[in-house]
Protein backbone atom coordinates (compact mmCIF):
# COMPACT_ATOMS: atom_id res chain seq x y z
CA UNK A 1 0.00 0.00 0.00
CA UNK A 2 1.61 3.69 -0.88
CA UNK A 3 2.09 6.02 1.57
CA UNK A 4 -0.57 8.03 0.66
CA UNK A 5 -3.39 5.78 0.86
CA UNK A 6 -1.76 4.40 4.47
CA UNK A 7 -2.17 7.92 5.36
CA UNK A 8 -5.82 8.40 4.12
CA UNK A 9 -6.82 4.98 6.21
CA UNK A 10 -4.68 5.69 9.35
CA UNK A 11 -5.69 9.94 9.59
CA UNK A 12 -8.30 10.53 6.46
CA UNK A 13 -11.16 12.26 7.00
CA UNK A 14 -13.33 9.89 8.51
CA UNK A 15 -11.94 10.00 11.95
CA UNK A 16 -8.61 11.67 11.83
CA UNK A 17 -9.34 14.74 12.09
CA UNK A 18 -8.32 15.50 15.62
CA UNK A 19 -4.77 13.82 14.61
CA UNK A 20 -5.02 16.16 11.40
CA UNK A 21 -5.51 19.54 13.97
CA UNK A 22 -2.76 18.52 16.09
CA UNK A 23 -0.26 18.14 13.31
CA UNK A 24 -1.44 21.17 11.35
CA UNK A 25 0.05 24.79 12.86
CA UNK A 26 -1.92 27.82 13.02
CA UNK A 27 -0.09 29.38 10.38
CA UNK A 28 -0.95 26.08 7.99
CA UNK A 29 -4.50 26.40 8.68
CA UNK A 30 -4.34 30.20 8.17
CA UNK A 31 -3.05 30.01 5.00
CA UNK A 32 -5.52 26.83 3.72
CA UNK A 33 -8.80 29.05 4.31
CA UNK A 34 -7.08 31.61 2.86
CA UNK A 35 -6.47 29.37 0.15
CA UNK A 36 -10.34 28.08 0.06
CA UNK A 37 -11.71 31.59 0.64
CA UNK A 38 -9.77 32.81 -2.82
CA UNK A 39 -11.43 29.90 -4.59
CA UNK A 40 -15.18 30.95 -3.02
CA UNK A 41 -13.92 34.82 -4.25
CA UNK A 42 -13.43 32.81 -7.40
CA UNK A 43 -16.41 30.71 -7.84
CA UNK A 44 -18.48 33.76 -6.84
CA UNK A 45 -17.34 35.86 -9.63
CA UNK A 46 -18.36 33.35 -12.22
CA UNK A 47 -21.45 32.52 -10.57
CA UNK A 48 -20.94 28.95 -10.57
CA UNK A 49 -23.13 26.80 -9.29
CA UNK A 50 -20.56 24.73 -6.68
CA UNK A 51 -20.29 28.53 -4.62
CA UNK A 52 -22.67 27.37 -1.98
CA UNK A 53 -21.02 24.26 -1.15
CA UNK A 54 -17.60 25.95 -1.19
CA UNK A 55 -18.92 28.41 1.05
CA UNK A 56 -20.92 26.13 3.24
CA UNK A 57 -17.82 24.03 3.63
CA UNK A 58 -15.19 26.92 3.94
CA UNK A 59 -17.52 28.50 7.47
CA UNK A 60 -17.36 25.09 9.01
CA UNK A 61 -13.37 24.92 8.71
CA UNK A 62 -13.61 28.01 10.02
CA UNK A 63 -15.48 27.08 12.60
CA UNK A 64 -14.40 23.48 13.67
CA UNK A 65 -10.51 23.92 12.74
CA UNK A 66 -9.96 27.31 13.53
CA UNK A 67 -12.12 27.82 16.48
CA UNK A 68 -14.02 30.44 15.56
CA UNK A 69 -17.13 31.40 17.38
CA UNK A 70 -20.74 31.18 16.67
CA UNK A 71 -20.95 34.54 16.26
CA UNK A 72 -18.04 34.64 13.82
CA UNK A 73 -19.34 31.63 11.66
CA UNK A 74 -22.36 33.78 11.36
CA UNK A 75 -20.68 36.59 10.08
CA UNK A 76 -18.40 34.57 7.58
CA UNK A 77 -21.51 33.25 6.07
CA UNK A 78 -23.37 36.48 5.82
CA UNK A 79 -20.30 38.21 4.06
CA UNK A 80 -20.21 35.15 1.70
CA UNK A 81 -24.21 35.30 0.83
CA UNK A 82 -23.08 38.82 0.13
CA UNK A 83 -19.92 37.60 -1.88
CA UNK A 84 -22.59 35.45 -4.10
CA UNK A 85 -24.84 38.36 -5.08
CA UNK A 86 -22.00 41.44 -5.08
CA UNK A 87 -18.83 39.38 -6.03
CA UNK A 88 -16.41 42.40 -5.86
CA UNK A 89 -18.14 43.51 -2.27
CA UNK A 90 -15.05 45.51 -0.34
CA UNK A 91 -17.51 45.37 2.82
CA UNK A 92 -17.79 41.63 2.73
CA UNK A 93 -13.97 40.94 1.51
CA UNK A 94 -12.91 43.46 4.46
CA UNK A 95 -14.82 41.30 7.06
CA UNK A 96 -13.18 38.55 5.75
CA UNK A 97 -9.98 39.11 5.64
CA UNK A 98 -10.59 40.30 9.31
CA UNK A 99 -11.96 37.29 10.45
CA UNK A 100 -8.97 35.51 9.15
CA UNK A 101 -6.41 37.62 10.60
CA UNK A 102 -8.29 37.41 14.11
CA UNK A 103 -6.86 36.16 17.03
CA UNK A 104 -5.50 32.51 17.75
CA UNK A 105 -8.55 30.16 18.75
CA UNK A 106 -7.39 29.77 22.07
CA UNK A 107 -8.41 33.37 22.74
CA UNK A 108 -11.58 33.16 20.86
CA UNK A 109 -15.18 32.42 22.41
CA UNK A 110 -17.42 29.52 21.98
Amino acid sequence: MNERRRNRREGGRRGGASRGRARCTSLDLREDLTRELAICRTLAVRQDPGYGRAAARWVGRLRAEAGASSQQACDAAAALVMLRFEPHSEQATRQLDELLAGPPAATRGA
